[in-house]
């Protein structure tokens, strides 16, 4: 017993949780795309679908946490607040300095902005809201329980996040956008790591992605 509460809250076993969820999520969306051929409805239906099963795993803990959240608001946004707007300034002033450089969006945000023109209020809801949910699920909520170094698992989880959203175009300069990817991260997993209270971090991240397409929705691209 003592050995599996070990390996539970290892990095090792954080990592191959947080792997086998981002594949339980590729896996929804190509369910759904295959059933409909629509990528807004795979995306929309996919996250949705993924994030039942993901929630239904993590309930317990995610139960506590919302009681946890409620007892201490004041506390919980007062540690998200701060150090999401001084990462977030980092974050819009690489993307200036790499949109110059570069001459173009990042490939996630060009291949997300493509989809959401398709259905604005399904994909504002979809990556706006239910995105952000399911990502602080995947890649933060794994290491809530590793008890070694909580600089390292800060890090690796930071990263993990950035790498994933540039992963569809390693090329160069496009790699160059896992920097301002890095402090989108950093933004939204700080609150976490500062409370260990996922629904901070789900506060923050739901904050960004929601003001991005609010903004897209009402001045276009």
């Amino acid at each position: 017993m003592n050995l599996k509460i070990k390996f539970k809250s290892s990095i090792f076993y954080a990592l191959l949780l947080s792997f086998l969820l981002i594949l339980l999520q590729g896996f929804t969306v190509a369910v759904v795309f295959t059933l409909t051929n629509k990528e807004h409805l795979s995306y929309a239906f996919g996250y949705l679908l993924a994030l039942i099963i993901i929630i239904f795993k993590f309930r317990v803990t995610l139960i506590k946490d919302a009681k946890s959240f409620k007892e201490d608001i004041k506390g919980n946004v007062k540690n998200l607040v701060l150090f999401y707007i001084i990462f977030l300034l980092l974050m819009y002033c690489s993307n200036i300095i790499l949109n110059m450089i570069v001459g173009n969006l990042a490939t996630n945000e060009s291949s997300i902005r493509s989809t959401f023109f398709e259905a604005p209020f399904l994909m504002t809801l979809t990556f706006g809201i239910i995105g952000p949910i399911l990502e602080e699920l995947i890649f933060r909520y794994p290491y809530r329980d590793i008890k070694t170094n909580k600089y390292l698992k800060f890090f690796i989880s930071t990263f993990i996040f950035a790498f994933m959203h540039i992963i569809m175009d390693l090329s160069f300069p496009a790699v160059l956008y896992l920097i301002p990817y890095f402090f989108i991260s950093l933004c939204v997993s700080y609150p976490f790591f500062k409370t260990g209270n996922i629904y901070t971090s789900m506060i923050a991240h739901i904050t960004n992605n929601l003001s991005s397409f609010i903004i897209l929705l009402i001045f276009g691209g």
